[in-house]
This record gives structure tokens, sequence and C-alpha cells, in this order.
């Protein structure tokens, strides 16, 4: 019987070796790497200036000319309100942050929120046409309405182009004061379509150029 003194000793293993397999590994000294403010402090400021450099666009800039936002930016109503804004900030040389900003900035010159405010109701529809295009009323704004020359009849067309294409809308007088238009042919390119002109179109027809004087 073995007394206290004999007892098996505890074992010399260092608790704190890493082991591998149940082998002991020799220990690997640890080193406390420094912090980067310790290690590289001019450097971290470097980093530090540079994430708070916002860049800077000008009009007149990469991916900024003036015919490019223009063009591409703006609805077509708008194209040389917008460009001569834009011509104006090149000149002064303003900074802006990014592309939309320049935009954002176009948009409230005076000139230019005036006439886009202008846009929605040119651009209500008026009627399909035979091919499919969409009759506006700015096409109906931008036309012109004239008489035909038709001996004996005193019959009107309005001519406009509609999406690049010539286009004509007949009217007829109605047959006593107070009854109805009489729709007449639509005419594109020279040639019949076919269809006549729609009750839409003739309302805004009158709307905006007004009764023919002969009527």
């Amino acid at each position: 019987m073995k007394t206290t003194a004999e007892k098996t000793p505890l074992s010399t293993k260092d608790t704190n070796t890493p082991t591998r397999g149940g082998l002991q590994m020799p220990a690997v000294p640890v080193f406390q790497k420094k912090s980067i403010v310790e290690e590289e402090p001019a450097q971290l400021k470097t980093i530090q200036r540079q994430q708070l450099v916002v860049q800077r666009v000008k009009v007149g800039g990469d991916g900024a000319g003036v015919m490019f936002l223009a063009a591409s930016k703006f609805h077509r109503d708008l194209f040389h309100l917008a460009k001569a804004a834009l011509e104006a900030m090149k000149a002064a040389g303003t900074d802006f942050t990014d592309v939309d900003a320049i935009v954002a900035a176009v948009l409230l010159d005076a000139a230019v929120a005036t006439e886009a405010a202008l846009i929605p109701a040119r651009d209500v529809q008026i009627a399909e046409l035979p091919d499919g295009t969409i009759l506006r009323q700015r096409h109906i704004t931008a036309g012109v309405l004239q008489r035909l020359n038709r001996p004996g009849k005193d019959d009107y067309e309005l001519a406009t182009t509609v999406e690049g294409k010539a286009y004509a809308f007949h009217i007829h007088p109605p047959h006593h004061e107070g009854s109805n238009v009489i729709p007449g042919e639509i005419m594109k390119q020279g040639g019949a379509t076919g269809r006549q002109t729609s009750g839409n179109t003739i309302t805004a027809i009158i709307a905006t150029h007004g009764t023919p004087p002969t009527w």
C-alpha cells in the first residue's frame, strides 16, 4: 500500500501546450500585435483623410457633357432650356456631387421649371391612329387648321406631324348651327387610311384652334 508521499505525482505536462493526435506539440510563444495606430499612425491618418474626400463633378466633365445631359436627362421639350442652363453652370465652374445633382439643379432653373409644368398637359393622349401611333395634345397644338381646296365645300383639315409622319385630320361643317362637327378622313403621308377623325380628335382641334371662321 502506497503512502501519501508515494502517490503518483501530478502530470508535469503543460496544459497550455497544444497537442495533435495525442502528441504534445512544442509551445509557440504568442506575440501581441501592435495596433494600427501604434504601428503606422501617419498611414492611418492618410486613410481617414481619403475617406472624407467626396468626388466632385463639373458640367462639361467626364460623363457630364452639356449636349449629353441635355439630350439624355431631360424631356425633349426641355432640351434647349436645359442646354442653356447647363452652359451657364459650365461657365461658372460650379461643383456638384454627381450627375443627379446637376439634373436637380437644372430642374430648379425658373425657365426650365415653368416649361416642365406644361409637359403633362401636352402629353395627354387624344387618340390611337390606324398604325398604332398615339396622337397627343402636343400634336394638335403644333398642327395647322386650314381650309381644303374643294369647290363648293367648306371642309377643313388639321395638318400636323406625328412621330415624324405627316397626318391630316379632315373635318366637315355641321349640318346646322349647334349640331356636331362631321368627321372626315384621316390622311397619312398624303394617302387615305380608311379611318375617320375621332370625336376626341375633333373636340381637341376645336378646343385648341377654335371653330373654323367660315362655319
